[in-house]
């Protein structure tokens, strides 16, 4: 790529691969000063903790602009630059769009809506440790905040000052997770959460990982609440290795990729590491050296495993000393996420709606020799395809009935139900039902059903086995599954390879 005077992306040539780019925004008043989080929605949106200026920022088709924050230190809630921050730090986002803050200076947890409304989910503001709900909790100095990725009903807190972990509900009641830990948590940072799903029943186990500022190493904090050590040896040094042989300085923000591979950004040895899950360390990128340019960082501080559009998987760092954010290419994917509900906003979108643009009545479909009913209006609310069909005059909007080829009966009414009730079929969670689940979610993908085609990849990703992984490489493959695809390859197409080399 190259960089022009209005260009905010410099690309900087660099000895070590992945170069990083540089993300400069031009302009006094859009510069960022001691950027500590990162966030990005599923729209592509980069939201930044600009936090030596107070405020939170987005990145949004290559401008940078003021979200919320008036810039001055304070404690506010209101509406953009209405509100006030003291010296925001970790941030993550829902995928409904909302931000969570934690307003370190302030000792509260924040969250932002995606127009810059700012309110207070939890935090008295007092300097305290106190669970409970609401502003009646009490934090100290939170600096880093993960989000539940596949529940989205709970928020993790690295409690600074408190040397504890915090959960937050999404209703806002504050409890704490690992405060008399065997192993206890010194200046916890940067906290990420890899999510265990499809285990057996259906349900999901949370593993929560937390940098320890001072005494230089991470911590691994089970669902129970006990924490071990994974990587560092406690000196401020800077060592790759497994487990207490690596050695970390100040490590800070931490991110999590979809196979629950660590990124941390290693501060005081300015530069990016991975972690594996056994606790194996290696460097990224930087050569140590503070300093701005294609192979160094200053003082990194968070770090965000990201998709943007039209460069695929990234990892973001704020560069804080620097003060920007720095992207590099990686093959990492972030946590898979299922896009948020539209149900309510579609089904009010009907109301005083001139129906005539959709037909009357029903639509009638035949499929393998059935017939399956649906109101016109509802599919055309829920589904672009649908939309398309009965609202622009095509034959299928004035005929009597339309004909679905090559589909089965049991994969369109499923598609039928969901536009309906917003839920996968419960009895397709059954894995004599794969194939039907597979063609679902190839119909929501040629219908434009981005949710449902989420829903049935999730779906999927749990009946997996050596028998069944190339078909459903194949699938993901064509409709650009990314996460589904990597895990069928790995029961695939990786012990193939293997094979080969051994007979080699």
């Amino acid at each position: 790529m190259q960089s022009s005077s209005t260009d905010p992306i410099e690309v900087l040539d660099g000895t070590i691969p992945p170069s990083p780019e540089l993300v400069r925004i031009p302009g006094c008043g859009a510069a960022l000063f001691n950027p500590c989080g990162l966030a990005v929605g599923v729209d592509g949106c980069t939201y930044i903790a600009d936090t030596g200026h107070h405020r939170i920022c987005v990145l949004k088709d290559g401008a940078l602009s003021v979200l919320a924050g008036s810039g001055a230190r304070g404690c506010w809630d209101g509406h953009g630059q209405e509100a006030m921050f003291a010296h925001p730090c970790g941030l993550t986002i829902s995928p409904e769009g909302i931000i969570f803050v934690a307003d370190c200076g302030n000792h509260r947890i924040r969250q932002v809506t995606p127009d810059g409304e700012v309110t207070t989910l939890a935090g008295s503001g007092q300097a305290a440790h106190r669970d409970g709900y609401g502003r009646h909790a009490c934090f100290y100095n939170p600096c880093g905040i993960a989000i539940d990725y596949v529940a989205n009903d709970v928020l993790y807190v690295s409690d600074y000052s408190n040397n504890c972990v915090r959960a937050v509900s999404r209703s806002g009641l504050v409890s704490t997770i690992a405060k008399e830990a065997e192993t206890p948590l010194d200046s916890p940072y940067g906290i990420a959460v890899h999510i265990e799903s499809n285990l057996p029943g259906g349900g999901s186990e949370a593993t929560i990982f937390v940098s320890s500022y001072h005494s230089h190493s991470l911590a691994e904090v089970s669902p129970d609440g006990s924490v071990r050590i994974l990587a560092g040896c406690g000196a401020a040094k800077k060592l790759d290795g497994l487990g207490d042989e690596a050695a970390f300085h100040a490590p800070n923000g931490l991110a999590v990729d979809s196979e629950g591979m660590l990124y941390v950004a290693d501060s005081g040895n300015h530069c990016l590491r991975r972690v594996t899950p056994d606790g194996e360390v290696s460097t990224v990128a930087g050569d140590g050296f503070a300093a701005l340019g294609s192979a160094n960082f200053n003082s990194p501080c968070g770090v965000c495993v990201c998709t943007l559009p039209g460069r695929g998987p990234v990892l973001l760092v704020a560069d804080r000393s620097n003060s920007c954010v720095r992207v590099l290419e990686t093959e990492a994917l972030p946590p898979p996420c299922v896009y948020p509900s539209t149900i309510r906003k579609d089904l009010s979108s009907l109301l005083d709606c001139d129906m005539t643009l959709f037909g009357k009545g029903d639509a009638v479909f035949a499929v393998e020799g059935q017939t399956l009913r649906a109101p016109k209006a509802l599919l055309c609310v829920r589904c672009p395809h649908f939309h398309a069909m009965f609202s622009s005059g095509m034959r299928e909007s004035y005929e009597g009935s339309v004909k679905i080829p090559d589909v089965s009966y049991a994969a369109f009414r499923s598609l039928l139900t969901y536009l309906l009730t917003d839920e996968v079929p419960p009895d397709l969670g059954d894995l004599s039902l794969l194939h039907v689940v597979l063609e679902l979610m190839m119909l929501a993908n040629a219908y434009g059903v981005l949710r449902l085609e989420q829903m049935c990849a999730r779906l999927i990703t749990g009946y997996l086995s050596e028998a069944n992984a190339k078909e459903v490489h194949d699938c993901a493959e064509l409709i650009g599954e990314c996460h589904l695809q990597r895990a069928a390859a790995k029961l695939f197409y990786e012990p193939k390879q293997q094979e080969c080399s051994m007979a080699a």
